[in-house]
């Protein structure tokens, strides 16, 4: 009987929940080696799919994307602050974590059909914005305030 308990809390969960074990092609290999371009196209095609429908194909999309968005700052980063915007690439990249898990977190919720599609098309507008960003280039991150008060400090010593 012990053992039966394991195996039907797996069987209770949701079609590409992340408990899934049917969902071994949800796991998709990201990490250093991989590019920020790459991971991005990786979302975006995940999001395309399951803005389709959230049916058996799209909720294991939607899975995928937050995966996806889980090691995005496991890619190689090309830069620290984005041009475009004066922006930490790091805080974009959380950003889009957060909105993923908020997704997966609405669905999984029970939440309006229509209102999950929203918040997918909503995300994959803001991977696109970031794609764009990217592709204008960045820089090094500007240094940080606190290092320039101690140094200021240093010098009037």
């Amino acid at each position: 009987m012990a053992r039966l308990v394991p195996v039907l809390a797996l069987a209770c969960q949701w079609p590409g929940s992340a408990g899934d074990p049917g969902d071994a092609d949800s796991i998709i290999e990201i990490g250093t080696g991989t590019t920020l371009d790459e991971a991005l196209a990786l979302l975006r095609a995940q999001l395309d799919t399951a803005a389709a429908g959230l049916d058996e194909a799209g909720t294991r999309s939607l899975g995928r994307v937050e995966s996806i968005s889980d090691r995005l700052l496991e890619t190689h980063l090309p830069f620290a602050w984005l041009s475009a915007e004066s922006y930490s690439l790091e805080a974009r990249l959380r950003q889009i974590q957060s909105r993923a898990d908020r997704i997966e977190a609405l669905r999984s919720g029970g939440v309006r059909r229509e209102d999950v599609v929203a918040g997918i098309a909503e995300l994959k507008a803001e991977v696109e914005k970031l794609q764009i960003e990217l592709a204008a280039g960045g820089v090094a991150a500007p240094v940080p305030v606190r290092t320039l008060l101690d140094s200021l400090d240093r010098l009037r010593s």
